[in-house]
């Protein structure tokens, strides 16, 4: 005897609703994880293609200024991105936007004053450290990068909040790695172009 929905009414009904969230909850799962490793992939290949195209000393200055680059970035966030993800989602949960957008104004204003006072330091140490040309150039470079650094970290501690990993997880995993990466092709790619 062949059933059909008139037999059994709320269990056809329900399927289509659990296979609808159990696609959706796969589909933001492999998202994230594709994201990761989208981001794992351009940072190997970014870096694979530094090591066998630059000399070494050259991939030094570079593997320097992005060390400067992260350092001064956690410096730039002041500890907001932090401690974003728990006041931040607090405030939602309590109902209470006006909180939300004080701590974001204070954050952004406060980051914005210490990113000046890292690049006064850095076109500092460019004209007066008594320091090489290329590291010279290391720490003004990764200086300039440490403020749009800062500025994701932050986003991404809002997104979290928020429950928007894709958000979070997307500009800092694929666009900055991805970014880099497109970075060290055009300079392949155009070898006779100088930077300086």
């Amino acid at each position: 005897m062949a059933l059909n929905a008139i037999d059994r009414p709320a269990e056809v009904t329900a399927r289509p609703l659990k296979e609808k969230i159990f696609r959706r909850f796969l589909i933001a799962v492999f998202g994230l994880i594709g994201a990761r490793l989208a981001g794992a992939a351009f940072g190997f290949l970014s870096q694979l293609l530094l090591a066998r195209s630059f000399p070494a000393a050259e991939v030094g200055i570079v593997f320097l200024a992005m060390s400067i680059t992260a350092f001064l970035g956690f410096l730039i966030t002041c500890g907001y991105h932090n401690i974003a993800l728990t006041y931040l989602a607090r405030y939602r949960a309590f109902g209470r936007p006006g909180l939300v957008e004080a701590f974001l104004g204070v954050a952004r204003r406060d980051m914005v004053r210490v990113a000046l006072l890292v690049l006064v330091g850095a076109v500092l140490a460019y004209f007066f450290a008594p320091a090489p040309p290329e590291t010279a150039k290391a720490i003004l470079f990764g200086s300039l990068a440490a403020i749009p650094l800062a500025a994701i970290r932050l986003n991404n501690s809002v997104a979290n909040s928020q429950r928007r990993f894709l958000l979070s997880y997307a500009p800092d995993f694929v666009g900055r790695t991805g970014l880099l990466t497109l970075f060290i092709a055009v300079l392949l790619l155009f070898p006779g172009r100088n930077i300086d």
